[in-house]
């Protein structure tokens, strides 16, 4: 889990030198979608303005097999 996000983070990186994701201090990962108590909808993945990046695994994994679909939470 933690190579394939890296992977992802990286190729949002490519060609900027010394680039930094300073904003984000954890990454959550569920293993399905989860359900938001703030919004109060199911949620595949979301970044929140306290650092924390929020995934649900199954739909990681599904935007890096299906690239036709344009759903890729790692980019």
């Amino acid at each position: 889990m933690k190579l394939l996000i890296a992977a992802k983070a990286i190729m949002l990186s490519f060609g900027f030198g010394m680039y930094e994701l300073y904003n984000f201090s954890k990454i959550l990962i569920y293993p399905q979608e989860y359900y938001s108590r703030i919004t109060k909808n199911y949620h595949k993945g979301e970044v929140n303005p306290r650092g924390i990046i929020v995934l649900s695994w199954q739909h990681f994994e599904e935007g890096i097999e299906d690239e036709t679909h344009n759903f890729n939470l790692g980019i």
